[in-house]
C-alpha cells in the first residue's frame, strides 16, 4: 500500500513491525512468547491511537473540521450535532492509523496554512511525548506486578519510537518533515489543494474551471495533481460530460512515472473504465487487466464496481452487474471521500439508466 520509504517510517511499522523484529533479540525475557507478542500488538495500537487522537485534538483547537480518524479496528467519524460516531474499520491500510481534517475556508493564504497546519502536525508527536511522561510517572510508583512493570516499559519504548519516527524530518512523509516544509513556506500549493479537496463547501464553477484545468496542465507530478484532477472530474460528471472526464483521466495518466504507487495507476484505470462504461463505450484489454488488480484492500465499493466492469467487458448477464452495482452503492460511505462518492454515484446512476433503456 505504501512506498518503501513511507512504509519504513509509518507509525504501524515503527510500533509493530520493528518491535516484532527486535522482540527476537529479547526472546529470553519472557517464557510466554505468544502473550508477549499479543501485549506488544495491543500496546502498539494504543500508541497509534494516542498519536492520531493528538492530531484530532490539535485540529479541533485550531478550528479545523474533523473528517475521520482510524486506528486498528476503530473508525471515528463525525456525527450529527458535533458528536463523534464510532464504526468498525475493515480497511487493513487504515488500521495502520490515519487522521484527516480540513480548514473550513476557501481562501487560504500561506500564513493561514502555516498557522493552522503546523500545530495540527505537531499534535500527534506531542501526544506520544505526553504518553511517555505518563509512563515514566507510572514507573516511579511502587509496582510489584512484573507484567505491569514490563508493559509500562514497552509502552514507553513504543511511544518513544513513534515520537522519534514522526517528529523528526527524516522525509517529507513524516509529521516533522511536513512541519519543516510549512515553516520554510515551500511547496504550499499541494496543502491548499488538499484542503479544498476535503472541504465540502468548496465547489468549482464555470468561471474557475478553466483556471483549474490550466493549473492541472502545469503540474507535472501525479501526487500533486491527483486531488485537483478528481475535483475537476467531479464537476464534469455533475454535467454528465464524460468526454472531459476522460480527457482529465488521460492527463493524470500522462503524469504517471515509475516512482508512482501502482495503486494510483490502478485507480486511474478504474475511473477510465467506469467512464467508458457510463458513456456506452467498450473497455479495452489494458483497462480490463488493471481492473483485475482491484481487490478488497481498495475498499468494498471499488471491488464490487471493478467486478461489475469486468462482467460488462466480458459480456456477462445484466442481472449480475446490477447486483454488483447495488453492492457498490451500499458501501460508498466507507470511501470517506465525498468527491469520489459523487463521481461513482453519478456514473452508476447513468449506467443503470442506460441498461434499463437497453
Amino acid at each position: 500500500m505504501l512506498k518503501f520509504k513511507q512504509f519504513s517510517l509509518h507509525p504501524f511499522t515503527i510500533t509493530i513491525i520493528y518491535p516484532l523484529i527486535s522482540f527476537f533479540l529479547f526472546l529470553w525475557t519472557k517464557e510466554d512468547t505468544l502473550f508477549l507478542v499479543s501485549t506488544c500488538f495491543v500496546l502498539g495500537f494504543a500508541c497509534i491511537t494516542i498519536h492520531e487522537l493528538g492530531h484530532v485534538f490539535a485540529d479541533y483547537v485550531m478550528g479545523s473540521k474533523f473528517h475521520f480518524m482510524s486506528a486498528g479496528p476503530i473508525l471515528l467519524l463525525p456525527g450529527k450535532q458535533g458528536q463523534f460516531r464510532v464504526a468498525l474499520n475493515s480497511d487493513l491500510y487504515m488500521m495502520c492509523g490515519m487522521a484527516s481534517s480540513y480548514i473550513p475556508s476557501n481562501h487560504l493564504s500561506d500564513k493561514v496554512l502555516q498557522k493552522k497546519l503546523i500545530p495540527a502536525y505537531l499534535g500527534g508527536p506531542l501526544a506520544n511525548l505526553f504518553a511517555i511522561v505518563i509512563g515514566f510517572l507510572v514507573r516511579l510508583m511502587p509496582i510489584e506486578n512484573e507484567w505491569l512493570w514490563d508493559a509500562t516499559s514497552y509502552f514507553i519504548i513504543l511511544n518513544m519510537a513513534i515520537f522519534i519516527g514522526t517528529a523528526f524530518p527524516f522525509s517529507s512523509y513524516t509529521d516533522g518533515g511536513k512541519i519543516l516544509e510549512l515553516i520554510r513556506g515551500r511547496n504550499m500549493e499541494p496543502y491548499r489543494i488538499g484542503n479544498q479537496y476535503l472541504n465540502p463547501d468548496f465547489t468549482l464553477t464555470a468561471s474557475t474551471v478553466n483556471a483549474c484545468e490550466q493549473q492541472l496542465d502545469e503540474t507535472p507530478q501525479l501526487s500533486k495533481s491527483y486531488h485537483l484532477g478528481i475535483t475537476l472530474i467531479q464537476y464534469h460528471m455533475q454535467n454528465r460530460n464524460y468526454e472531459r472526464s476522460l480527457h482529465i483521466i488521460d492527463q493524470l495518466t500522462s503524469k504517471l512515472t515509475k516512482g508512482d504507487d501502482p495503486i494510483m495507476e490502478n485507480l486511474i484505470s478504474f475511473y477510465r473504465g467506469l467512464f467508458l462504461w457510463a458513456s456506452k463505450s467498450d473497455i479495452d484489454e489494458d483497462i480490463l487487466a488493471r481492473l483485475k488488480n482491484i481487490n478488497y484492500t481498495y475498499g468494498r465499493s471499488f471491488c464490487y464496481l471493478a467486478e461489475a466492469m469486468i462482467h460488462y467487458a466480458e459480456g456477462h448477464q445484466t442481472d449480475n452487474r446490477q447486483k454488483l452495482l447495488q453492492h457498490s452503492k451500499k458501501w460508498l460511505y466507507k470511501i470517506m471521500d465525498h468527491r469520489q462518492e459523487d463521481i461513482i454515484t453519478y456514473a452508476i446512476d447513468s449506467i443503470q439508466k442506460n441498461e434499463m433503456c437497453a
